[in-house]
């Protein structure tokens, strides 16, 4: 046979690997906690709006604003004029 035309015995031949798409992970479970959660507290629920780490701001129904700290299995809420409270942190 002719060398050009067949390649040698123990030779590898140019093999292409299947391309398999890696399968999109599943959503991850929202918490209450995070933007878009509420928040319950004593003086009615307040809406998370935005969340960096441990810190989000709050919104509550009458308007009111506040800052959101979580730490562990709490959540403290700081809100103007108001004295901070403490809410067992949603899962």
């Amino acid at each position: 046979p002719d060398p050009l035309l067949f390649p040698p015995p123990n030779e590898p031949r140019n093999v292409v690997s299947p391309v398999v798409p890696m399968p999109e992970p599943p959503p991850r479970a929202r918490r209450t906690d995070d933007v878009g959660g509420v928040l319950p507290t004593t003086r009615g629920p307040a809406t998370v709006t935005t969340r960096s780490g441990n810190v989000g701001t709050t919104v509550s129904p009458g308007g009111g604003t506040g800052v959101a700290i979580q730490d562990g299995g709490m959540t403290t809420i700081i809100r103007p004029g108001l004295p901070p409270e403490q809410i067992p942190t949603p899962r």
